[in-house]
């Protein structure tokens, strides 16, 4: 598990306005946006799942270390993909920026919330959930 000691960046005002609706902005403290460069792990396997993502721009890999050293590939997300949204209090898989990435982080304590307060949030909360409760529609990978 690895502590979260990676710096955090904000991003530009405009470029939060674009991603993120005004409802949102109101109701949802933001965690700090964080930017990632190839190969850096924003989550490991383990780790308390305190927050959820969604991708702005670039690609994060989720994926699973197998015993015998191999990684399984869950998913690849991409801009707009909202990832890491657990049921449980602990992450399932590790991820990690496939190269330059940006994202922003999102209180799970504050979902309720969102959903309450805006409808196309709750539709991008929707999909996600529906997707990851469908492992077997996406192909799997390990390399």
């Amino acid at each position: 598990m690895q502590a979260q000691t990676a710096t955090h960046t904000k991003f530009p005002p405009a470029v939060l306005a674009m991603q993120m609706p005004a409802t949102m902005a109101r109701v949802a403290p933001v965690a700090p946006q964080r930017l990632l460069g190839k190969g850096d792990e924003l989550f490991a396997e383990g780790d308390d799942a305190e927050y959820f993502y969604k991708v702005v721009s670039g690609a994060i890999r989720s994926y699973k270390m197998l015993s015998d050293g191999r990684r399984q590939i869950d998913a690849f997300h991409l801009a707009g993909d909202i990832f890491g949204l657990e049921a449980g209090s602990a992450h399932r898989f590790s991820a990690e920026a496939v190269g330059d990435a940006a994202v922003i982080a999102y209180r799970r304590s504050r979902l309720a919330m969102l959903i309450e307060e805006d409808r196309a949030f709750r539709e991008q909360i929707m999909s996600a959930t529906l997707r990851d409760d469908f492992p077997s529609k996406r192909s799997r990978h390990r390399t």
